[in-house]
């Protein structure tokens, strides 16, 4: 499964909150507007970006930690 399908199926299955805690411990308190499914798609965006100009996959991974 692509990340953008594991991010789609998560995005399905949890409220769009502003505190969230995931399987692996990891919290999630926004603020300014800013909720779970908003939060999830800026780093996968900032993930893409991140691949396209450095070759890196920090975002990527750190996003694939949060839905094991």
């Amino acid at each position: 499964m692509k990340l953008i399908e594991k991010i789609e199926d998560y995005k399905s299955k949890h409220r769009d909150t502003v505190e969230h805690t995931f399987k692996n411990g990891t919290i999630l308190k926004a603020g300014n507007g800013i909720k779970l499914h908003m939060w999830l798609d800026n780093i996968y965006i900032d993930a893409v970006r991140e691949f396209k100009t450095t070759g890196t996959k920090n975002n990527a991974n750190f996003l694939t930690e949060l839905f094991k």
